[in-house]
């Protein structure tokens, strides 16, 4: 299905700075485009690779040309508002032409400002009915200020959104009080990192509520462990032994024989104490441990507790890395000798026997946990009956949650979108549409799961995408809400690769985020800039709806929530 590969895309459109991220580096063959472009593009002085743009002609001349060249939606544009691009060419070229004070000299302040406000008008109205919800494009304009010239950035978008929407952090502390002992939560929940909550639903407890602010599950919570830990190979050069002691230069110059055996005794005991941690029970039954969870992905107690066990026993062994250790053999005379030991003894335990990544996912293990105990675990053994995905206010992440994740809840394998790219500089140049496929996870779902999917308008990127995917599943899966974002393009931050716009400065003065993936539904709706279409539609809230979650969270009443229980309730 999916070439899988992290990474991201930040937009200021929703809750400034959010990270979202949209792109799916499909593994698939290009055919060639069978769209021919319907108009040439005028002649423009300059390519979008000049380094010089010295005029708002120029500016202008540039921009258009990145559009028309790159842009992925000029054929649905037309068909949707009749945007004509030749058009906008014809009709803002003389403006921008007709303002002359970019270079500044021998112009008056309140020329160069007249004119940087007419320049950003032009580009308001020129951007703001682009429908790619991912598009952006920066534009530096000149002003004078008291120190002197400066370029002031101007961030355009496409279309705009004023529906209301359920703020992550309300929503989370709404819901603390509403699920069970079953309760899971992670992350602060004030929508500043990666947070999720779930449970069973006190008023209904064969409903399952999960809900998280971003698609960051496999970067956050995935356990990616390995087969074993605290061990090594034989003929490992970092493992210290003890005959590198006995012949080491250092020792052999301390010139007192019993000084010298008593140095030599004390930091084989060290040694020695070290090596005996690797080799014990409690290092060999984690390890079992982890064999198990990695044939099984069953997060058992005795994981965890395995874990805190080693980690117990890794405390109370001596600190070969502190001074005050060697206070009874450090003398002026062994001083070079221990400084050697300490650093041999750090590639010994860190590297030789992989301390340091011991420690990294033991933290992982800890964090985890209850993720998979209760989440992850229950829902592969059948024992969550009924879900509710809350993904209202979930701007998108990463894309490689597909597979950690949402394909978790795939009964019924398929194609649920399909995804065409940007090929050639012509306008109207697309390849094929090419079909999406889901697939069913190893420890995903027993069977066919009621589930509901809640939307609003903040649900963006990949909360779209996961909510086509499980909406294909058939009649066992719907959505609850108000229509979604609307951003299903696909991004790469390649701008050589699947981006088609460069994220570099063009001549200092204009930095584009142009996606070159559109897709469209498995009924064939482009659904870009409209939003994947509720099952049962709900208005997002009110500016006193949100006061009243805000601030009395006992006695509101979520809408959007007891629509979807009262669907799985009938279920």
């Amino acid at each position: 299905m999916l070439s899988l590969k992290v990474f991201y895309f930040k937009s200021k459109k929703l809750k400034g700075g959010k990270i979202l991220c949209l792109g799916l580096l499909l593994s698939m063959v290009l055919f060639s485009s069978c769209i021919k472009e319907e108009e040439l593009s005028p002649d423009v002085p300059l390519s979008y690779h000049e380094e010089k743009i010295s005029s708002y002609g120029e500016l202008f001349d540039v921009f258009w040309k990145v559009m028309d060249e790159r842009y992925n939606y000029f054929y649905e544009q037309k068909r949707r508002d009749g945007m004509d691009w030749q058009e906008v060419y014809r009709k803002y070229s003389p403006k921008f032409r007709s303002l002359k004070s970019y270079s500044i000299e021998g112009y008056s302040d309140s020329e160069i400002s007249s004119d940087s406000e007419k320049a950003a008008g032009y580009f308001r109205e020129i951007i703001s009915p682009v429908l790619d919800r991912h598009f952006y494009v920066d534009v530096y304009l000149p002003r004078l200020v008291s120190g002197g010239f400066v370029r002031t950035l101007h961030r355009f978008f496409g279309l705009s959104d004023s529906r209301g929407y359920y703020p992550f952090d309300l929503k989370y502390g709404y819901m603390q009080n509403r699920l069970g002992e079953d309760k899971i939560t992670f992350g602060s929940g004030d929508g500043s990192s990666f947070s999720y909550l779930g449970g069973s639903l006190k008023s209904h407890s064969d409903i399952y509520y999960f809900t998280f602010n971003e698609f960051l599950m496999s970067e956050t919570l995935r356990l990616d462990l390995s087969e074993r830990y605290l061990s090594s190979e034989s003929g490992n050069p970092l493992l210290l032994k003890e005959q590198d002691i006995d012949s080491n230069s250092d020792l052999q110059g301390i010139s007192d024989p019993v000084f010298r055996s008593e140095v030599r005794d004390f930091t084989k005991g060290i040694l020695k104490e070290w090596d005996a941690f690797f080799g014990s029970s409690k290092v060999s039954r984690f390890n079992n441990e982890v064999g198990y969870f990695l044939s099984s992905e069953d997060f058992k107690p005795s994981l965890l507790s395995s874990t805190e066990e080693v980690s117990s026993s890794l405390s109370g062994l001596v600190r070969y890395g502190d001074f005050s250790t060697y206070n009874p053999i450090l003398r002026a005379e062994s001083l070079s000798y221990i400084r050697w030991f300490m650093g041999r003894m750090s590639n010994h335990v860190q590297y030789g026997y992989g301390l340091e990544r011991f420690e990294r996912d033991s933290r992982q293990i800890r964090s985890s946990s209850m993720f998979y105990q209760r989440f992850l675990n229950p829902l592969h053994r059948g024992e969550i009956k009924k879900l509710i995905l809350d993904l209202r206010d979930n701007n998108g992440g990463a894309i490689v949650d597909f597979r950690y994740f949402v394909e978790r809840m795939v009964s019924n394998p398929g194609v649920y979108a399909y995804q065409r790219t940007k090929e050639g500089s012509g306008r109207f140049s697309y390849t094929p549409w090419v079909g999406m496929h889901s697939s069913i996870h190893r420890y995903g779902v027993p069977g066919k799961l009621p589930i509901v999917v809640l939307t609003d308008s903040h649900s963006a990127s990949m909360s779209e995408l996961s909510t086509l995917m499980l909406k294909s599943q058939g009649g066992e899966v719907i959505s609850v809400g108000d229509y979604s974002y609307g951003a299903t393009a696909g991004l790469y931050p390649d701008p050589g690769a699947f981006n088609g716009g460069s994220q570099d400065f063009i001549g200092g003065v204009l930095r584009f985020n142009i996606p070159s993936m559109a897709t469209k539904t498995i009924s064939g709706e482009v659904i870009e800039g409209v939003g994947v279409k509720p099952d049962v539609y709900v208005s997002g809230p009110s500016v006193e709806e949100l006061r009243m979650m805000r601030d009395s969270p006992q006695t509101f009443k979520d809408r959007v929530l007891n629509e979807a229980i009262r669907y799985l309730s009938s279920r």
